[in-house]
């Protein structure tokens, strides 16, 4: 009886949480239709998989230009070939990282949004392959982009890297948004929620975190390590009306 009493607490707290991967439901795209009605030039889709999030960018911001990056070959054709027929989707064969290299990857043929650097296990065949990563800063000195509307990341983990990748842009800050995921894999990639805010807050950003109808902007607390997975959003904090927005105001 403890036991079953255990667990339905443990799916409340899941729902109180929010720990929901469904973008429609747990707020994720609501945060990027309040960022799309702001006409950004530019949006990243950073661990952009089969392009699920990409598309629905391309439908939400039909000004901008979306920028998706997939670290493992085959998952990238699938990409390129789902977002072909818009013309506005740059689909990139490699991921983004702290620096140009190359980086072995556990990738799960059956499970794709599972493959990543941070080698979190999952009960399913698996294989080790060797990808490509580069860096933001470097991505868009090449491309001309002078500002990203919002950086997306969903890297398995690697959270650290690609914001490490974005030195300059953080620097100059050049980003007004960046939404990151948070959760078991940060256990294996060792990357806390607190290192997270600390780049980010030092860069001007506010952090808040992803409910469907809000996002609560709040400070660190330790208690936020829990590595339950949930979404995070950080906002230049000098973007007032859209924090705002975000807020429910």
């Amino acid at each position: 009886m403890l036991r079953g009493i255990a667990r339905a607490a443990h799916s409340y707290l899941g729902l109180y949480d929010n720990v929901s991967y469904d973008a429609r439901l747990n707020g994720e795209r609501r945060v990027l239709a309040a960022i799309a009605a702001l006409a950004p030039a530019h949006l990243f889709d950073v661990g952009a998989n089969v392009g699920n999030w990409a598309l629905e960018a391309a439908a939400l911001a039909p000004a901008a230009r979306i920028h998706a990056f997939e670290i493992v070959p085959d998952t990238a054709a699938e990409l390129a070939r789902r977002t072909a027929a818009l013309g506005r989707v740059e689909a990139n064969a490699f991921g983004l990282g702290a620096r140009e290299e190359t980086v072995e990857v556990t990738h799960y043929p059956a499970f794709s949004e599972g493959s990543g650097v941070g080698g979190l296990e999952h009960e399913l065949p698996s294989m080790q392959i060797q990808c490509r990563v580069r860096a933001a800063d470097d991505y868009c000195a090449e491309h001309g982009i002078d500002r990203v509307g919002l950086l997306k990341i969903d890297t398995e983990g690697m959270e650290g890297a690609v914001l490490a990748g974005c030195e300059r842009l953080l620097a100059e800050q050049r980003i007004d948004a960046i939404q990151f995921e948070y959760g078991r894999a940060n256990i294996v990639t060792r990357t806390l929620l607190g290192d997270l805010y600390a780049v980010l807050e030092a860069s001007g950003f506010v952090v808040g975190k992803v409910f469907p109808n809000a996002v609560q902007f709040r400070a660190y607390d330790l208690l936020d390590e829990d590595f339950r997975g949930a979404n995070f959003v950080a906002v230049d904090s000098r973007r007032d009306a859209l924090i705002a927005r975000l807020r429910g105001r």
